[in-house]
């Protein structure tokens, strides 16, 4: 009896007689769920985040931001080549709102693809 390696199928992907068109589908492979699931997440940061800033004052437009290098960035001076690094995260109430109702919607309609 030979021992058959765990990752047989990832080996496989790699050699040389799998077709480069078949190695990126296994790659890449996204479900229709899947990608309706992103579409969802998306389009509720971008609601979110028009909601947050035309809402002038209110609970809708209390934003958190959290990061580094969000003043000053870090830099690496390499001489030849100055990199700046830097991230910053905000996120609002409109946002997180929209995050849930989006999950909500998701996890009603879900049932319909496939």
């Amino acid at each position: 009896m030979t021992a058959v390696p765990v990752f047989s199928h990832t080996a496989a992907m790699f050699s040389p007689s799998f077709k480069f068109s078949e190695r990126i589908y296994e790659l890449m492979k996204m479900t229709k769920k899947g990608f309706v699931f992103l579409i969802l997440i998306v389009s509720a940061l971008i609601v979110g985040a028009y909601v947050s800033e035309h809402t002038s004052s209110g609970i809708l437009s209390y934003t958190a931001s959290f990061g580094f290098g969000h003043d000053v960035p870090i830099t690496l001076n390499l001489i030849i080549i100055t990199l700046s690094l830097g991230f910053t995260f905000n996120i609002s109430i409109a946002q997180i709102l929209c995050l849930i109702g989006s999950v909500a919607v998701y996890a009603v309609f879900s049932i319909f693809f496939d």
